[in-house]
């Protein structure tokens, strides 16, 4: 048989435009080993709009990449342009519409709960797939090579904001904006003793990779890791503080505040002591600053669950969370979060 008599065309996107061909069809072709892609695109087997192409030619929306229906017959969740389907776990719960405290065809951003994982089984990852594959943003839904996912992590126990890009312009552009710190996300945390005053942590700190921990290395063999604490109201040997992670290491807060001798309660991780709601951290805000998205947004609020804020007006007095977001919002205009 003549492969090249039944040929699939697949259609260039927007999320994939200016793309490398030969990742494209990585993403297209995961059974194929990479030498197997490059031999494909090499002698002219996959194609761009009939014309061989280099494998590291960039395509552009309008075109088609052209693969032998015998060497695969549809890309994995690729329908052709048409509405995906609901993924085949019907068990997955629906994501509550609630959870979504901004959406655009760019951009979605979600109030995570506590308990609940960012990736893996019964996460959140699964459950924004889902609400996606039911509402679908039309510039993805036959991307070849762009799935939406979580432009950052927070995890199981932690609270709050967690971005998802729709489109790879806006998650190109957010992901630049991180590495230069042109976003900044402040948490509100719940830390054990007392803070009298503003405070920078400076550690480094390293991360063993079998234990899924995180530790301060004591030396300069660790990567840096500098957070920004105010506190808002200390009572009975517990401080209500604003937390800025400047860097962004994985458990940076929790492994810090535990170095500097004020774990969070309830993260035994970190040695805190155990308690039956476990530790409360919480991503409230999120500031973009010259970010060049679409949507043009500066800033995201995420507000805390009814149990966590009714856990800190018992502690603190009843408006101890208007206080905690006006103190926010005054920090945030003297440009305390964009002074490192």
């Amino acid at each position: 048989m003549n492969i090249e008599h039944h040929i699939n065309k697949y259609p260039v996107t927007d999320n994939d435009t200016g793309r490398r061909l030969d990742r494209i069809v990585r993403r297209m072709l995961p059974e194929q080993p990479l030498t197997g892609i490059y031999k494909l695109i090499r002698l002219g087997i996959i194609r761009v709009n009939g014309k061989k192409k280099e494998h590291s030619y960039r395509v552009i929306k309008g075109q088609t990449i052209d693969i032998p229906e015998e060497i695969k017959k549809d890309p994995p969740g690729y329908k052709s342009g048409k509405v995906r389907k609901p993924p085949g776990n019907l068990n997955i719960p629906l994501l509550p519409e609630n959870w979504i405290i901004y959406r655009s065809t760019n951009l979605i951003a979600l109030n995570k709960p506590g308990g609940l994982l960012t990736h893996g089984r019964d996460s959140l990852d699964e459950r924004v797939q889902q609400y996606l594959s039911r509402n679908p943003v039309q510039d993805n839904v036959s991307s070849l090579s762009f799935k939406p996912g979580p432009l950052h992590r927070l995890d199981r126990n932690t609270t709050g904001i967690v971005l998802y890009p729709l489109t790879l312009k806006t998650a190109q552009e957010l992901s630049l904006c991180i590495h230069s710190r042109r976003i900044i996300k402040i948490y509100i945390a719940l830390l054990s003793g007392t803070l009298s005053g503003p405070v920078i942590w400076k550690d480094t700190v390293k991360r063993n990779k079998l234990k899924r921990i995180s530790y301060i290395a004591g030396d300069d063999s660790g990567k840096r890791a500098v957070t920004k604490v105010m506190p808002v109201a200390s009572r009975n040997n517990l401080t209500l503080a604003l937390c800025f992670p400047v860097t962004g290491r994985t458990h940076q807060i929790r492994v810090q505040a535990k170095a500097h001798h004020c774990p969070f309660p309830g993260d035994t991780k970190y040695g805190g002591k155990k308690n039956r709601k476990g530790y409360l951290l919480h991503a409230a805000y999120i500031g973009l600053r010259d970010c060049r998205i679409e949507d043009n947004l500066k800033e995201l609020y995420a507000p805390l669950a009814q149990s966590s804020s009714k856990t800190l007006e018992n502690i603190f007095g009843k408006h101890i969370v208007r206080r905690c977001i006006t103190l926010l919002n005054t920090l945030k205009k003297d440009n305390f979060f964009y002074t490192f």
